[in-house]
């Protein structure tokens, strides 16, 4: 379910997911994903915008649920953990209908933080091409041996 209100641009959704059938009959798996987002400017990228998501059970959902590379995935174990994960970003026109986003984001569960984020983002402003995007990130604030960085292509269709 979503909530949109279009004065504020506040956005408040909760998804629930749950397996419904599996050869083996004991395996259970579900999950609970509560999510706001604002978004002054939702018809373009351009801008300010920030996310929270909170997730409660375990499981993966989505794309990652269908199109992963294991038929069943080994499931999120929470052991009763909240997880979640929050960004901040700000878009700006880069020309030929590209946008550059400026982000940060954390994520984590109840109990510690278990990434914080800082990159930028380039894509299209158009919302036919909303899966495609190139983005080049680093965790700067991670402990010693977690430390990373990295660049990633993402295009679906």
């Amino acid at each position: 379910m979503t909530w949109r209100d279009p004065d504020s641009h506040l956005v408040l959704s909760v998804e629930g997911r749950t397996l419904a059938v599996h050869e083996e009959g004991a395996f259970r798996d579900w999950g609970v994903t509560f999510g706001v987002s604002w978004d002054p400017r939702p018809d373009t990228k351009e801008g300010f915008s920030a996310t929270f998501e909170s997730d409660l059970g375990k499981g993966i959902s989505g794309e990652d649920a269908l199109l992963g590379p294991e038929t069943y995935p080994e499931p999120i174990e929470t052991n009763g953990e909240t997880r979640w994960r929050s960004e901040v970003a700000c878009g700006v026109s880069q020309g030929g209908g590209m946008v550059g986003s400026s982000y940060g984001g954390v994520s984590g569960t109840s109990d510690d933080v278990d990434e914080a984020r800082v990159g930028y983002r380039i894509e299209p402003d158009t919302p036919h091409a909303e899966n495609m995007s190139v983005d080049v990130w680093a965790d700067p604030v991670a402990e010693d041996e977690k430390k990373s960085a990295g660049a990633g292509l993402m295009w679906r269709w």
